[in-house]
Formats: structure tokens, C-alpha cells, sequence
């Protein structure tokens, strides 16, 4: 991997926001963008998914589609339709994989996703 491109991948990894949707992308690898706004909202606030209302994911699914989906999407980690708002692993996920996967053990304290994958997101 080039140093550059190494350089931006950090730079990526540098958001919480961005690192949590890639977690979840280790998890499955296709995405809504509501159903990410949803999980995104869960983990801000520290609470399951499920007691999420809309109202409150409007803020978060904004910041989503206006900066972290492109910015994800410009770096190749995902692959973003808008008209279906679609989210899944880019051309160049695999490569971000190793350090998306790292973070997340560190950050999680959890196994990588190479070892196992948990079902929700805690911080």
C-alpha cells in the first residue's frame, strides 16, 4: 500500500462516525442508509437500535449522505448509491480492512472480525 493512501485511510479512520458504519460493514456487507442512520443514532446515544425514532436518525442520516458516505465513497472503502441509497464495501475495502479491523479492537476491545463478529455495536 503506498504511503498516501495509508496516509488518507487514517485520516478516514480519524471519525468515529466513519469507523462505526465500517464495523458494521465487517458485519454485512449491504446497508440502507436509513438502517445505518438508525444503528449510527443507537450508538451515539448509547442505546438499542430499536427505541430509535426517525425524527432522531434526520440529523445523523444528513451528516451520512453529505459528508461521510462521499468521502468513504471518494476513498473506495464503500461503494454508495444515492438513488438507492445503498451502502456496501468498495473497490478498495479490502485494503482498509486490516486497519478498520485493528481499530475496532482496540476501540471495542472486542476480537477482530477475523476472529468473530459481534451482533451490535458498543462503546
Amino acid at each position: 500500500m503506498h504511503p498516501e493512501t495509508i496516509d488518507r485511510t487514517y485520516k478516514l479512520l480519524s471519525n468515529a462516525c466513519r469507523r462505526q458504519l465500517l464495523y458494521l460493514l465487517l458485519e454485512s456487507e449491504q446497508w440502507t442508509v436509513d438502517t445505518l442512520a438508525r444503528r449510527l443514532t443507537a450508538w451515539e446515544q448509547e442505546t438499542p437500535a430499536p427505541a430509535v425514532t426517525e425524527s432522531e436518525t434526520k440529523q445523523v442520516k444528513a451528516t451520512l449522505v453529505h459528508t461521510h458516505l462521499p468521502r468513504l465513497a471518494d476513498h473506495g472503502a464503500i461503494e454508495y448509491d444515492a438513488d438507492r441509497e445503498a451502502v456496501a464495501p468498495g473497490s478498495r475495502f479490502d485494503e482498509v480492512c486490516s486497519f478498520v479491523d485493528r481499530a475496532r479492537a482496540v476501540e471495542l476491545g472486542g476480537s477482530t472480525s477475523t476472529q468473530a463478529s459481534s451482533g451490535e455495536l458498543t462503546s
